[in-house]
C-alpha cells in the first residue's frame, strides 16, 4: 500500500483534526446528527463521483498554532472528517509542503508538521444539483462538442450558472 500523503492539522479551539486537502475546492465540517433535517439543495461530489449531502453552512475561527486567527465559513456536509480544501488554504496564504507533510504559514512564517493520515486519497468538488438540468444539459453540449471534432472544450461552471466557450467555432451548414 502506498503511502499516504495526506495529513491533518488540529485546530486548538475544537479539538478538530482538519484533514489538509488541496484536492478539495471547499471547507467542510462533518454534519451532527441534530442537523441532518436541514438538507441543502447544494451537493457535493466525491473523488469516486458519489453526491454529498450538505446541511448549511457555519461559521469557526479556528487556532492552527499559527500565532494568528483563521474565521472561516464552512459547509457542513455528510463527511467522516473536517477538511481544510483549496478555498482555505489560499485565502490565508497556507502552503503545503507535500515531502515534510506539513503547513507553512505565509504570513507568519511558522511551518506546523502534520499528523499522518491512513487514506491515500481524497476529493471534494461543488456540483450543480441535478434537479435544474444543467448536468443534462452540459454532457449534451459535451457530446455535440466530441462529435464536432473539438479537441479540447473548455467548460466553466458557477454555481448554477453555465459559462459555455468551444474553439474552434461549429459553423453549422448555411452559416
Amino acid at each position: 500500500m502506498p503511502k499516504s500523503r495526506l495529513f491533518y492539522i488540529r485546530d486548538e479551539n475544537s479539538d478538530y483534526l482538519f484533514l489538509v486537502n488541496t484536492g478539495a475546492q471547499i471547507s467542510v465540517i462533518p454534519a451532527k446528527p441534530n442537523m441532518l433535517t436541514r438538507k441543502t439543495d447544494y451537493t457535493l461530489q466525491a473523488a469516486n463521483g458519489s453526491s454529498i449531502q450538505t446541511y448549511g453552512e457555519t461559521s469557526l475561527t479556528l487556532n492552527l498554532g499559527f500565532k494568528r486567527s483563521f474565521p472561516w465559513v464552512f459547509t457542513i456536509a455528510q463527511v467522516r472528517t473536517p477538511i481544510l480544501g483549496a478555498d482555505f488554504l489560499a485565502h490565508f496564504n497556507l502552503s503545503v509542503n507535500m515531502s515534510s507533510l506539513s503547513l507553512e504559514d505565509k504570513t507568519t512564517n511558522i511551518t506546523r508538521k502534520g499528523i499522518t493520515s491512513i487514506y491515500t486519497s481524497t476529493c471534494i468538488s461543488a456540483t450543480v444539483p441535478e434537479a435544474n438540468g444543467m448536468q443534462d444539459l452540459l454532457q449534451n453540449i459535451l457530446k455535440l462538442q466530441h462529435h464536432s471534432g473539438i479537441q479540447k472544450p473548455f467548460v466553466t461552471m458557477l454555481s448554477t450558472t453555465l459559462i459555455l466557450r468551444a474553439h474552434p467555432r461549429i459553423h453549422l451548414h448555411g452559416d
